[in-house]
């Protein structure tokens, strides 16, 4: 993406999928709501990027996200098992996590919302569909972030 700005969304899509990374990169080119977008390939690198905002502090190349895409199977840790890490760490719990997985099985949305996602979708098809998802999340986070005097 463009321009950081520390005022809108910062997304960090984990991800070991190309081509889902570069329709996700298209899909929030030119949304004004989207401050940052920064991908890793798998649990690990996730985990590992976490933790180094933690100790190192934020900085403008370097903080925690708002929202993380999260992709369920990925090489190297699960996107389940980093569910469960992230949750249960009081340092990351507050960031938002949406699933967002090839996955529609009910046993997978039902193991994630258990691990405290905060939504699961699955991806669509279409630079279209990826756009319309995008445009969801970020006009939903928008609104969440508000105060009630704003809404």
């Amino acid at each position: 993406m463009g321009e950081k700005r520390n005022d809108g969304v910062f997304i960090l899509m984990a991800d070991d999928d190309e081509d889902d990374c570069l329709l996700i990169g298209l899909a929030c080119e030119g949304n004004p709501v989207i401050a940052n977008l920064r991908f890793v390939y798998n649990g690990e690198e996730l985990l590992d990027y976490l933790d180094a905002c933690r100790e190192r502090g934020p900085r403008d190349d370097l903080r925690l996200p708002d929202l993380i895409l999260l992709d369920l199977n990925m090489p190297k840790k699960d996107g389940r098992v980093v569910l469960r890490q992230i949750k249960e760490n009081a340092h990351y719990r507050s960031i938002g996590i949406v699933i967002f997985t090839t996955s529609s099985r009910e046993e997978d949305m039902a193991i994630c919302n258990s691990l405290g996602a905060d939504l699961f979708l699955t991806k669509p098809h279409t630079l279209d569909g990826f756009k319309d998802v995008i445009n969801t999340l970020v006009r939903r986070w928008s609104e969440i972030r508000k105060t009630p005097s704003e809404r």
